[in-house]
Parts: C-alpha cells; structure tokens; sequence
C-alpha cells in the first residue's frame, strides 16, 4: 500500500476480488510469475493489472505488449499474496476455454468429475468453498 501512494498507482487487495480469466489468458502463467504481474479483469478493450512494483522493465514491456494489441491498461499495485491468488487461477483455465465475457466452458471430463466427487449437497458445497479460497 505504501508504493500506491508513493508511484500515484491505487491499492487493490484481490482476496475477496473476481480473478476473470479471460483477463488472465492475455499474460502466459509462466511470464506472469516471473514479471510479478497478472491481469485480473476485462471489459471490453479495458484490463486491469495488477503489479507489485511499477520500476520494473519486464513489467512495462508486458503492459506496452497489452497496448500494442489494442488494450487500454489500468495498473494496480497489489501484494504479493494477491498476486498468487491470481497466479492460482491459471489452474482453473486449464481445461476451460476462452468464452463471452461473464461465462466460462468447461469440458465435459471436469463436469463428470465434479458430479463423481460430489454426490451430496454438503460434499459439493464443501468442493465449492474450497475453489474459493
């Protein structure tokens, strides 16, 4: 929080924030985990990124990369810990797939496992909880 107010970038915590992976696609898993960056956010040709410093080259290249392919950015400086809940998300668009935005498409195979493992309502209530954390 303290870099926000130092750089003139806002503070977001992404604890209780919605981490849109169509948002995340646009930074591969790999160099958003090194850069220390992710977007978590999209409308329409607007995407918010989150970033834990702002100094860094490989972190301006990524957001000078989004605004070649025609995205307006908005940067937020984040902690660390936001940023792995972010990073986490990546293994949920493993098997899903790109969509309108404010749906996602899962494969058949992860919906079948889903029902397998959660043959009661406590049991899938539990499984949900525990995506959410």
């Amino acid at each position: 929080q303290m870099l926000s107010g130092r750089y003139g970038i806002p503070y977001i915590d992404l604890s209780s924030h919605y981490i849109n992976t169509n948002a995340l696609r646009l930074i591969p898993a790999e160099r958003a985990r090194q850069c220390e960056i992710a977007a978590f956010d999209i409308q329409s040709k607007k995407v918010s990124v989150a970033i834990r410093t702002p100094n860094r080259q490989e972190i301006q290249n990524e957001i000078k990369d989004l605004e070649r392919r025609g995205y307006f950015v908005q940067t937020f400086i984040v902690s660390t810990k936001s940023l792995e809940k972010a990073w986490n998300r990546y293994e949920d668009i493993s098997f899903a797939t790109e969509s309108k935005e404010g749906t996602l498409s899962v494969a058949s195979e992860e919906i079948e496992k889903f029902i397998e493992n959660t043959q009661t309502l406590e049991k899938a209530k539990e499984l949900l909880d525990s995506m959410n954390s």
